[in-house]
């Protein structure tokens, strides 16, 4: 029992009517009058201070003031900055094609043309007296053991010669279609040529490499590493030896030409 007269004691103190009054300080005439209570000046003061933290929490949940709040909305995470990032990327792809390019424009007034490093260039006339790679057990047995898978699927224009120093076959495809590397390796050349356009090519295991030419363009650079059946070109038509958009794919082994459809199956 005392202890609800206590309460209620505290409860009437609360709700007790006070009078704030405004006056001039010369003449102290009363100017203004206010009647509340102690209660009403809590829920005021509670009201008025949650709508200010409601508030601040919407401004910094919906607005760019999070991102003056160290630790808080940080500015990676913006969306401008994640596209601003992914323009950066895409330009420095850009400008990687262009010193490319570039390059190979200087290579084709200076009348060099560009070799697959790891190969030695097979003149014809070397070609037409005779010499030929060769064709030892250990060979056969190596490459028939590896399991290699087609660059693209499409028809054969112009067959593998050694005679005619063809090193390689044509397939047709259509444009736009993705180019694969044969097998896992290494990209050890990956520019422009006179005569061959964009080409790449890829180191494998047991001193393979393949070779891609006349490409539309390039999609990795030298050392990078490939998986096998990754894209690593665009079908084309660049350089001087094209009459049209196609695949010229050459296999090496050991620094000489083999024919690729021994290996691969179309």
């Amino acid at each position: 029992m005392a202890e609800n007269k206590r309460q209620n004691s505290r409860l009437k103190r609360w709700q007790k009517d006070y009078q704030i009054v405004v006056m001039e300080p010369d003449t102290l005439k009363k100017i203004r009058s206010l009647t509340t209570s102690k209660l009403s000046v809590g829920i005021i003061f509670f009201v008025v201070a949650t709508s200010i933290i409601v508030a601040s929490i919407l401004a910094i949940s919906f607005t760019p003031l999070r991102t003056f709040i160290p630790g808080y909305g940080q500015i990676e995470a913006s969306p401008e900055f994640l596209q601003m990032t992914d323009k950066i990327v895409e330009l420095e792809s850009l400008l990687e094609e262009q010193n490319t390019y570039i390059d190979g424009l200087k290579n084709m007034l200076n009348g060099v043309e560009a070799e697959v490093e790891g190969i030695e260039k097979i003149e014809p006339e070397a070609a037409a007296a005779g010499t030929k790679p060769s064709n030892d057990q250990s060979t056969a047995i190596a490459l028939y053991q590896k399991t290699l898978i087609a660059p693209i699927k499409g028809e054969v224009s112009a067959a593998f010669d050694y005679e005619t120093a063809h090193y390689g076959i044509d397939i047709l495809g259509a444009a736009d279609m993705p180019i694969k590397s044969v097998d896992s390796g290494v990209v050890i050349t990956s520019n422009y040529t006179m005569n061959h356009g964009y080409v790449i090519s890829v180191q494998h295991d047991d001193n393979l490499i393949s070779v891609y030419k006349h490409n539309s363009k390039i999609l990795k650079k030298k050392g990078d590493r490939v998986k096998q059946g990754e894209a690593i070109a665009i079908i084309g038509n660049t350089g001087i030896l094209t009459d049209g958009p196609h695949l010229h794919f050459e296999l090496w082994y050991q620094q000489n030409p083999i024919n690729p459809l021994t290996f691969v199956s179309l």
